[in-house]
């Protein structure tokens, strides 16, 4: 896997950590809770699509 696969599995493992800490002990003090997490989630589903799309583009590229 090249740098590019490397860096967007890294960012999905990171922003997947933040969620799940941001639900287990930021959540009780943060105001606008339900905002940040839905933040949160969207950033985290753009970078689970474009690791999808990117997965996807190497295998098509691999069977030129």
């Amino acid at each position: 896997m090249d740098f590019n696969g490397k860096i967007l599995i890294a960012a999905n493992l990171v922003l997947s950590l933040l969620i799940s800490s941001f639900v287990l002990v930021w959540g009780k003090n943060v105001e606008n809770k339900n905002t940040v997490l839905f933040m949160f989630m969207v950033l985290e589903f753009i970078l689970v699509v474009l690791l999808f799309m990117y997965v996807f583009m190497k295998g098509k590229s691999y069977k030129r």
